[in-house]
């Protein structure tokens, strides 16, 4: 009996040390660990198979994480792919069958003497006195003013098209506009009543009723209720979604699974119910852009070493679907412009390429970000000018252009601080024929940006 009762205490402690030490040694490996190094074990991905040229045996397929990325033939790759031809304009058959309600519902002509693109819709509503200073009236019926945005500003996530909106928002011509991206065009999380719809097929006359406040107050200066300052005949729309300048999965998903280029983009179908539509493009240095943009999303585990582990899968992506496809593909390739980073990887040359194929060149503003940083009064100017608005009074521009810039990164960027040098020279290397090409585009060696 007392054997067995003591053999019962060695189990005991037997059991007891080895609990002890194992808890110990999962100590010393948990201790150690961060953020970064938990997300990163969640980041696994199913192996991607990327094509490398072997000497003498043509394209290999070897796993991405095991690949290497050799600059030198990378850069050779996209400055040979840069020379392309610039795209094929679709049939006018084919951008209506794109989106035939768009074409049923906007009329062909807009009312003369208005800057912004509207036309009348009889109204069926029960108004009050009150009311009736907003509609217009021919006998006993009434009709709203109607109108789609008169300018479309354009860009990518942390350019500026933020702080943009907003101050042109102060100006007493703009002012009537409460929503900043309806991402109407791309069908991707359309805003309706300030609720993020994520249906793709929402209709057009939702869209138009986003500019519902802008066409009432139009209509209301036409009837002789003018604000202060604001001159009715000047008054203007504005959808400020960036991704309109690059984000065409939704009508093109399908060819490009199938491996082919997109075709009706949404500058197509912009053109062609608007002909008259102004753009404004704000594009900044790409390889910033992109850091700012994965700084943006705020979250604990971001370091400078995280972010080179992205950019770095990216670009494998990239190179992987360059070696395969063309470059237009590989720019719009949904799978590639959401992945990791979830942000578009900044091939400005392409994008702006294809709206200049579409619209006249005395149609688009394009800015520089570090310009309108650096002295937003004069840039701002240039806008105003550009939309054919009324100068400001001197009260005005001291509200709009003394305003701090909105929606900077500046204590996500004191907090990690800048990229690694290995890193910048990477994205340098690859935007480098993108912006060659850009800046030769442009005929302005500004987007060279060399001096970032």
């Amino acid at each position: 009996m007392g054997l067995l009762f003591g053999w019962r205490i060695s189990k005991i402690r037997l059991f007891t040390i080895i609990l002890a030490l194992t808890i110990f040694i999962m100590g010393s490996y948990i201790l150690p660990w961060n953020k970064t190094e938990v997300l990163n074990t969640s980041l696994q991905l199913p192996p991607i198979a990327v094509a490398v040229r072997a000497e003498g045996a043509g394209n290999v397929q070897v796993p991405l994480e095991n690949s290497v990325i050799d600059l030198e033939v990378l850069v050779k790759l996209v400055s040979a792919k840069l020379e392309y031809a610039p795209r094929k304009l679709p049939e006018e058959a084919e951008i209506i069958e794109a989106e035939p309600e768009l074409f049923s519902v906007i009329p062909h002509q807009f009312l003369p003497n208005l800057l912004n693109p509207c036309w009348y819709e009889e109204s069926f509503e029960n108004v009050n006195s009150q009311q009736r200073i907003k509609f217009h009236q021919q006998g006993d019926k009434l009709f709203r003013l109607r109108c789609l945005p008169y300018v479309y500003i354009i860009g990518q996530p942390k350019c500026g098209t933020t702080d943009l909106f907003n101050r042109l928002q102060m100006h007493p011509e703009a002012n009537y506009n409460h929503i900043k991206e309806p991402k109407w065009w791309t069908k991707t999380g359309y805003v309706v009543n300030d609720v993020v719809n994520m249906v793709n097929n929402t209709r057009v006359q939702d869209y138009l009723d986003l500019y519902n406040w802008a066409g009432a107050n139009i209509q209301a200066g036409l009837n002789g209720r003018i604000e202060k300052d604001f001159n009715p005949l000047k008054g203007i729309a504005v959808d400020a979604s960036p991704s309109l300048m690059w984000d065409n999965r939704a009508r093109n998903v399908d060819k490009m699974r199938d491996g082919v280029e997109p075709m009706v983009l949404i500058e197509d179908l912009i053109h062609k119910v608007q002909p008259g539509a102004k753009i404004i493009a704000i594009i900044r240095e790409p390889t910033e852009r992109l850091y700012s943009s994965y700084l943006y999303t705020r979250e604990s585990f971001l370091s400078k070493e995280h972010f080179h582990s992205l950019v770095e899968r990216l670009v494998k992506l990239f190179q992987s679907c360059l070696s395969e496809k063309s470059l237009r593909f590989c720019a719009y390739n949904p799978d590639l412009m959401h992945s990791l980073i979830k942000i578009p990887l900044g091939m400005y040359y392409v994008f702006l390429q294809d709206w200049l194929t579409v619209f006249p060149r005395e149609q688009i503003l394009i800015l520089r970000y570090e310009d309108y940083a650096t002295n937003a009064e004069v840039e701002l100017k240039k806008v105003f000018d550009f939309l054919r608005l009324d100068p400001l009074t001197l009260e005005q521009e001291k509200k709009v252009f003394k305003k701090k810039i909105y929606n900077t990164q500046e204590d996500q960027y004191e907090k990690i601080g800048p990229m690694l040098p290995t890193t910048k020279h990477l994205l340098r290397e690859l935007y480098r024929p993108f912006n060659n090409k850009l800046a030769s585009l442009l005929e302005n060696e500004a987007f060279l940006w060399n001096e970032t």
